[in-house]
Parts: C-alpha cells; sequence; structure tokens
C-alpha cells in the first residue's frame, strides 16, 4: 500500500514537483518499489509591489502596464487557475522650474550666464532613477547700485561733523564701514573728523531682498584753511578779554564792529588784530549785541574775497 502524500499548505512557489516512492512487499518476502512523479499547482494568487517611471511600460508575465493601480493576469498551469496580481505605482518624471536670482554670473552645469533667461534645461535622475527635466529661470540683477550722499563735500577746522546717507538703488539693507573701521546699519551716520587726518574714506555695501551686494565709498578731504569767530567776549575778565578771529589759511582780513544803530564802533585789519570793547575814541561801549562785518582772503582764493557777517555779544 502507498500512503497519500500530504502537500505543505504554505508552500509559496506555483508549481512544485516532488518524488514519491512506493515500496511493495509481496507473500514470499519479496519487495518492489516504483516512483511517482506528483506535481502540485499552487491556486494562491501572487503579488507582485513594483513601480515604474512615467511614461515607461512595465512588463508583467507577456503584458504592458503604464498606470497607478493593481493589474491582474489569469494564470493556468496543468488546469489549475490563479492569478498574477500587479501592483503598479508611477512615479513623474516631473518638469521642475528652478528660480535663481543673484547680482553676479551664474554657473550651472557647463555654461555660465550673465542676463536673464528661461531657456536653459537640464535633465537629471530623481530618486527613483526617473527622468526629470529642470529648467533654469534665471534673474540677473543689474539694477543694485550703492550710492552716498555726503554732507559737506570736505571738511573744515569749523565744521568737521560729516553725514553721510544711504541713496542706494534698488537696496533694501545697508553695512557701514566707518574710517575707524566700526560698522553701522542706519540710513544716516555721522563721524566726526579728526584733525589730525587729511582724509577719511567711509565705505557703503548696498544690499538688496535677494542678498545681493554693491560697494561704494567716499573720500572726504579737509581743507586745513578756515575762519572762525567767538560769539562773546568780557572786555573786564582777564580770559577772554577780546573779539579776534582765529584762521589757517587766511592771507588778508578787515574787520568793522557796529552796534545796534548801525554806528561803525571799531575795526582792525590783519588776522592778528582784535577789538577790545572800546569805540573809535578810546571810550568802553556798553554791553550788548553789535554786529560784525569781515572780509578776508584765503591761500585758495587770494583773488576772490569772501565775506562774513555775525554778532557778538560784549559782556561786562
Amino acid at each position: 500500500n502507498m500512503q497519500a502524500y500530504q502537500w505543505p499548505v504554505s508552500s509559496t512557489r506555483m508549481v512544485d514537483t516532488v518524488i514519491a516512492i512506493a515500496t511493495v512487499t509481496f507473500q514470499n518476502g519479496c519487495t518492489n518499489f516504483d516512483t511517482i512523479h506528483l506535481t502540485y499547482v499552487n491556486n494562491n494568487n501572487f503579488r507582485t509591489d513594483t513601480f515604474t517611471c512615467e511614461g515607461v511600460p512595465f512588463q508583467f508575465y507577456g503584458e504592458e502596464f503604464s498606470t497607478i493601480g493593481t493589474h491582474e493576469v489569469p494564470m493556468d498551469t496543468l488546469g489549475c487557475n490563479y492569478k498574477q496580481i500587479l501592483k503598479l505605482d508611477v512615479k513623474d518624471t516631473n518638469f521642475v522650474v528652478w528660480p535663481y536670482t543673484d547680482c553676479h554670473p551664474y554657473e550651472w552645469g557647463d555654461s555660465v550666464y550673465s542676463e536673464s533667461t528661461t531657456s536653459p534645461r537640464h535633465t537629471f535622475k530623481n530618486q527613483w532613477g526617473c527622468d526629470s527635466t529642470v529648467n533654469l529661470h534665471f534673474n540677473f540683477v543689474t539694477s543694485l547700485k550703492a550710492i552716498i550722499e555726503a554732507s559737506p563735500k570736505h571738511a573744515t577746522l569749523d565744521d568737521l561733523n560729516i553725514m553721510f546717507k544711504d541713496v542706494s538703488l534698488a537696496s533694501n539693507n545697508r553695512r557701514w564701514i566707518m574710517p575707524d573701521g566700526s560698522e553701522r546699519s542706519d540710513v544716516t551716520v555721522y563721524y566726526n573728523f579728526p584733525p589730525d587726518l587729511d582724509s577719511i574714506t567711509t565705505t557703503l555695501i548696498a544690499i538688496n531682498q535677494y542678498g545681493c551686494e554693491d560697494t561704494t565709498s567716499v573720500t572726504i578731504p579737509l581743507l586745513k584753511q578756515s575762519i572762525w569767530f567767538p560769539n562773546a567776549f568780557t572786555p573786564t575778565q582777564e580770559e577772554n578779554p577780546y573779539f579776534f578771529v582765529k584762521g589757517i589759511g587766511v592771507t588778508s582780513l578787515h574787520v568793522e564792529i557796529y552796534n545796534r544803530n548801525g554806528t561803525l564802533v571799531g575795526r582792525w585789519d590783519g588776522i592778528d588784530g582784535h577789538w577790545d570793547g572800546t569805540d573809535l575814541h578810546g571810550e568802553p561801549c556798553p554791553q550788548g549785541a553789535y554786529m560784525y562785518v569781515a572780509k578776508y582772503t584765503t591761500a585758495l582764493s587770494p583773488m576772490n574775497p569772501e565775506k562774513k557777517r555775525g554778532t557778538v555779544m560784549l559782556i561786562r
């Protein structure tokens, strides 16, 4: 007798063949055997999960599939029916527009772009190995320009405070580098000119919304000639008894002093002269405000006299 063959139900193979050996014992004690080839067809459905790139059909048991979803292929092996099930995911190949803005030429691939363009394309493999097209949209910024407005254009010994203002084009931020190396970020900054220097240089870095930068500098010279008039003096005090003019680079000077009635009460010639608070007859002038008119020439423009008017307070 031959026992029935029990096939393992957990098999995941579609077709298996085994050899079963049947042994027969006769009455005379002799034995004989024969072999039986048993073919088992697993009629369970088999599922395959995979993906393909967009536009590339997937070959599956003689058929092509190119859409996302579950696809079935009927199978018939030795008269047993089952299905091969394909779970297909289609990966996009993508068409990406890459926006990039800069004020400097941009290197992309093997090319360098120095003007705005939307034409360059490159094909890359994405994370699934599918071809994807990237189109460069390059915005080349040329409108950014750093500009400094400085006032005054030159320093003098009686005007050492310099104003610097950012009037740049197409910028929304800035960085000042002052003559002493310090940095500031305000739109308007001030700097006190050291009188021992001949000139100072201030640098402005203008920055736009894309982080692009443009740099400019301005140099302010010190004109080491000036004229200074005090606004008060005290003839009765030893500390400040005279009204005088301090000048650098002044080559000639003539000063006249008038009272409130417009009467001339004092005058002198020369940069070393002064007024002691007495009138033309040597009498002390009363306390009060007096007007002066000064005419002078400088070493830079000896042929072009300049005039300055002002008021000085005589205090007794």
